[in-house]
């Protein structure tokens, strides 16, 4: 009998664990496991799962309107096993888990983000912060997808070490070379005169897009065939782009929004560029790699330094240093050689995940 496995998350149409954890369904074995889908709210899909996965919508709205449907859900579902993402889901399934009928689920919980640096982000950050403890110790596992964030998850938040355990993101470099070839036609990144820098992720504080701005800006003024294209979506996206107009940026940036297939994208950059401030293990980081792209990235915690080996297979700049991140972005930009080897070292680097 096939044991079934809900993974529970918020939605599908952005975040790099949404991502992970629709791969990571669509990847398990389906002749022994059923998996399951769990999506707290509505809205569009961009991360459709594999056709064996079955998708069911709790139908909340918010969090604090998701308790008592998730609980519901799960009852009606009866899992085997409840594997939950981010903090606030994590929680709402250890006390689904707890309401739950002998014999109760076996209960995952997953850290993809720094949480010292995440949870006061949160409007209900306060309270989220407070019951994590809890959570990991309610958890049969917890699993992080960084040594730093595991590190973490024991030193600041009680995490029974003996429960957690690092398994990063899985990524599955073949299928991302072959979405790489749905490519639809651009200006700049199909045009070999010019010198194209890609960024992607959530336009939200913590990746630091006015810094990246900060720093294109300094780059561009070098650089008259210098170009950055930023794919993703969010709440600053308004605020961003009249940031980019201040700088003078308008005819050198683009914000092209969120895209269902961002890989055509990111393979014609000439680089990668993040300038988080914090992260938990940066998927696009490998997606990058995976298509030969070289990185330029802050050396946040936690996850590029990880990935990257300290700056064997990429570019690291001290977090928060426009002027360090320009100077690591004009170096790559104008030495073809250097871009080159970088981008050979990539798709062996992604094999080991």
């Amino acid at each position: 009998m096939r044991r079934k496995i809900a993974f529970v998350v918020p939605l599908l149409s952005s975040g790099g664990a949404e991502r992970a954890t629709a791969l990571l369904a669509s990847s398990i074995d389906a002749q022994r496991y059923e998996p399951v889908l769990v999506l707290q709210s509505p809205g569009p899909r961009i991360y459709e799962p594999a056709p064996h996965v079955r998708v069911v919508e709790v139908g909340a709205a918010n969090t604090a309107k998701a308790l008592l449907p998730l609980t519901r859900t799960l009852r009606a579902e009866r899992p085997d096993l409840v594997y939950a993402i981010l903090p606030h889901l994590s929680l709402l399934s250890a006390f689904a888990v707890r309401t739950m009928r002998s014999p109760r689920p076996k209960l995952v919980v997953s850290i993809h983000n720094n949480l010292g640096a995440e949870l006061p982000q949160w409007s209900n950050g306060a309270l989220l912060t407070r019951l994590t403890p809890w959570v990991y110790r309610q958890a049969d596992a917890v699993l992080a997808v960084s040594r730093g964030s595991a590190d973490e998850a024991v030193r600041d938040f009680g995490a029974p070490a003996g429960r957690v355990q690092v398994i990063p993101n899985p990524v599955d470099g073949d299928a991302i070379r072959a979405a790489a070839a749905d490519r639809e036609p651009h200006p700049w990144l199909d045009d070999p005169a010019l010198r194209v820098v890609v960024a992607m992720g959530r336009l939200t504080p913590q990746k630091n897009v006015p810094l990246l701005l900060e720093a294109f800006a300094i780059v561009a003024a070098a650089d008259a065939a210098a170009r950055l294209v930023i794919l993703g979506d969010g709440e600053l996206r308004a605020d961003l782009e009249a940031r980019a107009a201040g700088l003078g940026l308008t005819e050198v940036v683009e914000f092209a929004g969120a895209q269902a297939a961002p890989h055509g994208f990111l393979a014609r950059a000439d680089v990668f560029a993040s300038s988080s401030d914090y992260e938990g293990f940066p998927l696009a980081h490998l997606e990058a790699l995976a298509l030969g792209v070289p990185v330029v990235a802050t050396d946040c915690d936690y996850g590029p330094a990880e990935i990257l080996e300290g700056g064997r297979l990429g570019v690291l700049a001290p977090v928060g240093d426009a002027q360090a991140f320009a100077a690591a972005l004009a170096g790559l930009l104008a030495d073809p050689a250097r871009r080159a080897e970088l981008g050979a070292a990539g798709p062996p680097r992604v094999e080991e995940y």
